[in-house]
């Protein structure tokens, strides 16, 4: 009996083995799926063995959505459990739709089909979640009005410590040190170097907008990054960047770049601002080259005048990308009474675009070591690099010779950075730079072209300067009682003899 109808079966697959199943083979197969039926009540013991199978999903859900049963090559003899049993034609039918690397494989039982089905809905349901949950937090700690067009890389990355300087990190937190940690060798930058350029084990994003999250504590945000090229940027933005290119360049003979090896292993650094006091009776004052504002004046007052257009350029790109930050700081500043760096006198109110007490920006082959922004009050910190031209001072068009290599900025403990020589364009980087560990690598550079990158963010000794003297608190300090204090502001610089 069971052979009758196998014979009956491989007449109905030698008639289709040549077509694609369709929706009208489904349906001409209702007439065997009847056959079947009324074989099965006439001959149940025979085909006994595989009705705990079929009666718990659907013959035609199978057909239609889960053709996961596999025939044997030969199409003659079934492995058990099924030696002996009757099977519908549609069962073969489904079998020359697969692949022929499926040939001389066990016709599986429908049980398996249906545990399959509930993993993939299961799957597919958790990953609707994680979809659901990641644009939530995206929206309530990053940006209030997502563009539902903007394609955006979701990347999520677990936390396990690394030390891209090994040796000199163990010199550094050994406990009898009292130094700051010394520079690397060029062996130990090679070492360094090839470790994050390592494909399978260091990832470096090149284009697009990226948001990495923690994949154990999937709402927080550990950074977003955002790419665009040169020839992307509108008139407008071009022209704005331009601007901010020549005023960083202009300001960096009125101030001293900063000498700390603790925040630069090579390269320059410099800062734009407010800063805590660090002479006698001033409250505080601003980061400033007195005797090359001496030389000249004129100048100096005329490029401190448009300092208001670049906290206004770079806070709008900051708000762009990332409003909730944006006005997180600004809440900080209003509270705390802390003035933007383009305010050159303390009382000036904040203005569109005023984010931050001081502007800090690098270039000339600029490194520095693994660090925490530890003493920063504000949560996320806001980084634009720009290509920029030495000479100039303006901003470079790849296309025009610009050729800096290397000098990724990484995130060691999540094993992910920027690199900045495929594209060399524009990078905007917010990231949460008191929670993670974070650094440059140096670049290739030459005479000609350098990386600008500046950022902002809210130092926890400026805003608590800043509040002492809102309540008045900071006169009656010990240091302070019974002086004659002042403002270090843009006027008394200016007048300073």
């Amino acid at each position: 009996m069971a052979s009758n109808n196998i014979a009956s079966n491989n007449i109905i697959l030698n008639n289709i083995a040549s077509n694609d199943i369709t929706s009208n083979d489904i349906a001409s197969n209702d007439r065997c799926w009847k056959q079947y039926r009324f074989k099965r009540l006439m001959f149940g013991n025979d085909i006994a063995s595989n009705d705990r199978c079929w009666k718990r999903y659907r013959f035609e859900r199978l057909i239609r959505s889960n053709p996961l049963l596999v025939a044997t090559s030969s199409r003659q003899s079934l492995k058990a459990p099924y030696s002996g049993s009757i099977l519908p034609p549609c069962c073969y039918l489904l079998a020359t739709k697969l692949k022929p690397s499926y040939s001389g494989s066990t016709l599986y039982p429908c049980c398996y089909s249906r545990k399959n089905y509930k993993r993939k809905k299961h799957s597919e349901w958790k990953i609707t979640k994680l979809q659901r949950e990641r644009i939530q937090n995206f929206n309530t700690c990053i940006a209030s009005k997502k563009n539902p067009n903007e394609k955006i890389l979701w990347s999520y990355r677990s936390h396990h410590e690394l030390h891209l300087y090994p040796k000199i990190h163990e010199q550094f937190h050994h406990p009898e040190n009292t130094q700051p940690a010394r520079r690397p060798t060029p062996e130990e930058i090679k070492w360094a170097n090839d470790l994050v350029n390592t494909k399978d084990f260091f990832t470096l994003y090149t284009h697009g907008k990226v948001v990495v999250m923690d994949f154990h504590k999937r709402d927080q945000i550990i950074a977003v990054m955002e790419f665009i090229k040169i020839e992307d940027l509108s008139p407008t933005e071009k022209e704005n960047l331009n601007f901010l290119s020549s005023f960083l360049h202009s300001a960096k003979k009125y101030v001293n770049p900063v000498s700390s090896p603790a925040r630069s292993w090579g390269g320059r650094m410099w800062a734009l601002g407010w800063r805590k006091a660090m002479v006698t009776a001033q409250l505080i004052g601003r980061y400033i080259f007195q005797s090359a504002v001496d030389k000249n004046k004129e100048d100096y007052d005329n490029l401190m005048k448009t300092s208001d257009r670049a906290s206004n350029i770079l806070g709008n790109m900051f708000k762009s990308m990332a409003d909730i930050p944006y006005e997180q700081n600004r809440d900080l500043m209003k509270k705390n009474n802390i003035p933007s760096f383009a305010h050159l006198s303390f009382n000036d109110p904040l203005s569109e675009g005023d984010c931050s007490p001081h502007l800090t920006y690098t270039s000339d082959g600029f490194f520095n070591n693994p660090h925490e922004d530890d003493q920063d009050i504000s949560v996320f910190a806001f980084a634009l690099f720009l290509p920029h031209d030495k000479v100039k001072g303006t901003l470079a068009d790849p296309t025009t010779g610009y050729n800096v290599t290397g000098g990724p900025f990484v995130v060691p403990d999540y094993r992910f950075g920027i690199d900045f020589t495929k594209q060399k364009g524009v990078v905007k980087l917010l990231w949460a730079s008191k929670k993670i560990q974070h650094c440059t690598l140096p670049p290739v550079e030459n005479n000609l072209y350098t990386c600008l990158a500046m950022s902002l963010q809210i130092n926890i000794r400026t805003s608590k300067t800043c509040e002492k003297i809102q309540d008045g608190s900071i006169y009656n300090t010990k240091a302070n009682k019974g002086k004659e204090m002042h403002l270090a502001d843009h006027n008394y610089y200016l007048n300073k003899n």
